[in-house]
């Protein structure tokens, strides 16, 4: 069975394992367990330990007390009055002790005492007390107002903007959430249960993460009887949210989840088939529900199905095409795992799915021949006046595949039309192309490890990582970036632990490219780190300096390499030289220049305090 996604354990589900397993020990072994965790404590929790064994009043012993964990009658007032002042002097607190540098950022930030969070952790852990209790109405109120609390960001101090008031507590938030939804579940009226919850679900998307209704329902100790009533109402609420709440992609989530609790795999293949054409994660869905359940060729059915619902090009043609291949490849079918690598690349192309499709054709056995003819197709692709007949990747991914083809002069040309700036984006092609010439034209392969070079060249597999994240205002927009991907959690990972940077170092290898291919890469790289450093550096990109100062001392040694001694120091000397006022990226490439074993010294400064 493929791999599948992995929660916390709910309380509920864990209560009931541990009572099963205790009920089937004896005591010695029960005593035996809790002297080993017991011996495992940190010294300031064995007090707390110790009175969870206290002997009760019922027994003829204790101080006859609350248990640990219990609210006091009376406290749960006391705890909302608290609630609620704690909350009404955020904006009253002055949180900023000073103000500092940043240099990356190359302005003012403030320095935050964050006086709030101790006391909101307290008041946190005291709504939880009230919910393990079983006072749920409270625990409902208490952990609802602190969690809408954290959405007034503002209150919470100067730096709340940078960083979120979520993510600067150490409480664990999505039980937080998970408890406050499971108190809301069971405290609310059935006839306005669905509406209620689904609002609350919405309202507190961006705290404490996703929440699924199972994870809810894991949350208390023992699962509501009343579910299967509860379910179909939950499924019309879900139905009903409106296309351009931005709750919508989560609706459809816990749509799915719904339907499947309801009627099973089968409801998921109606939902799929009548809502997947416009919203394919339910054909994910659906396809993913089957592999879970071992059932194989029907997830091939339906992903065959799903595909004949979908435009001939976009990403979730890709997903479906990639668990497709994953699942030829399962039944031993190396032509189907071959062809739905090369059909996920061409509808939705990335870095993962071009590995993954060299992974394949080695196992086909025509790894060059079908690198080849992808090739070809991005070129023609990159020239062709329709848009619909156009590559779909970006001009980073075309270069990408031209290089591994050894299609070294279109991809240089691609690159031509791009700026200096911008190598972080996931469309620029400058980290992948620029550390491939100069590589290529010195030591033409994978460099080795001592030299700077070989920290250069792994640029090319650092480039990808981001190739998948919206850029800027297109981040509401949608693509291929998703935090639920239920095909990708039953599939491994496909691209069999290649590298871009390793696939292309061996390529060079295997070719030896002619003495003046290699004197023309280098100069050409060469041209592109001088264009590179002297836009990033003259613009006070600080962020960028370490990276820039990098690529100019592996072009260093790469010079130094292949055209003699001293050259590669000379040509560095020379870039250092134009920055005399840049200290910062001074003091990089100096740094840099003494810890390469090819590069001589820089020299020493001559300025006199």
């Amino acid at each position: 069975m493929s791999p599948a996604r992995e929660h916390p354990l709910g309380l509920g589900p864990f209560l009931r394992a541990l009572e099963t397993r205790l009920a089937a020990l004896p005591i010695a072994s029960i005593r035996a367990g809790v002297l080993s965790f017991a011996k495992q404590l940190p010294a300031a929790e064995r007090a707390t330990l110790l009175a969870h064994f206290e002997p009760t009043s019922e027994t003829g012993g204790g101080h006859g007390g609350d248990a640990p964990g219990n609210v006091p009658p009376g406290e749960g007032a006391h705890l909302l009055g608290d609630i609620d002042r704690f909350l009404a002097s955020l904006g009253d607190k002055d949180d900023v002790e000073g103000w500092g540098w940043d240099q990356d950022m190359d302005e003012e930030w403030a320095i935050t005492c964050e006086s709030w969070r101790p006391e909101m952790e307290d008041l946190f852990e005291q709504a939880s007390a009230a919910f393990v209790a079983g006072d749920l109405t409270l625990a409902a109120a208490a952990l609802g107002a602190l969690l809408h609390g954290l959405l007034l960001d503002g209150e919470f101090g100067a730096d709340a903007a940078s960083s979120p008031a979520a993510e600067r507590l150490s409480t664990d938030l999505a039980e937080a959430k998970a408890r406050y939804l499971a108190a809301l579940y069971q405290t609310t009226p059935r006839t306005r249960r669905s509406v209620r919850l689904r609002g609350e679900l919405s309202a507190l998307r961006c705290i404490g993460g996703d929440i699924s209704l199972q994870v809810i329902l894991d949350t208390v100790p023992v699962p509501p009887r009343d579910l299967d009533a509860f379910l179909p109402s939950w499924v019309e609420e879900l139905r009903r949210t409106p296309a351009d709440e931005r709750f919508d992609a989560k609706a459809r989530q816990l749509l799915s989840e719904a339907v499947r609790l309801q009627r099973g795999v089968d409801g998921l293949e109606v939902l799929a088939l009548e809502l997947g054409a416009e919203h394919p994660e339910h054909l994910e869905e659906w396809i993913a529900a089957l592999v879970q359940d071992g059932r194989r060729a029907a997830a091939c059915e339906a992903a065959r199905q799903a595909l004949e619902l979908l435009p001939p090009r976009g990403h979730a043609r890709g997903r479906i095409y990639d668990a497709l291949a994953w699942l030829r490849s399962e039944s031993k079918d190396p032509s189907g795992a071959m062809e739905g690598r090369r059909q996920a690349w061409r509808a939705s192309p990335s870095r993962d799915r071009l590995l993954a499709l060299v992974a394949a054709a080695r196992v086909w056995g025509e790894e060059e021949e079908i690198v080849a003819a992808e090739a070809a197709l991005v070129e023609r692709g990159l020239r062709a006046p329709e848009p619909s007949d156009r590559f779909l990747g970006s001009p980073r991914q075309a270069c990408e595949l031209l290089m591994l083809a050894g299609q070294v002069d279109p991809a240089v040309e691609e690159l031509q039309g791009q700026g200096p700036l911008g190598w972080s984006s996931p469309n620029h092609p400058g980290a992948v192309v620029v550390p491939y010439l100069i590589v290529a034209g010195s030591v033409a392969a994978v460099p080795p490890e001592d030299l700077l070079l070989s920290d250069v060249f792994d640029m090319i597999n650092q480039a990808g990582w981001n190739e998948n994240v919206p850029h800027k205002g297109a981040w509401f927009l949608g693509g291929e970036h998703r935090d639920h991907a239920p095909l990708s959690e039953v599939s491994p990972d496909p691209t069999g632990g290649l590298l871009l940077s390793a696939l292309l170092g061996d390529r060079l290898d295997a070719l030896s490219p002619p003495a003046g291919d290699r004197a023309r890469w280098l100069q050409t790289g060469r041209v592109f780190v001088e264009r590179r450093v002297d836009a990033v550096v003259s613009g006070k990109h600080r962020s960028a300096y370490r990276g820039a100062a990098l690529v100019v001392a592996g072009c260093g040694e790469a010079i130094e390499l292949a055209e003699g001694k001293g050259r590669g120091s000379t040509f560095v000397t020379g870039i250092r030289d134009r920055f005399p006022r840049h200290a910062a990226f001074r003091s990089e490439l100096d740094r840099l220049s003494r810890s390469s074993t090819l590069l001589e010294n820089p020299p020493r400064s001559s300025r006199r305090w």
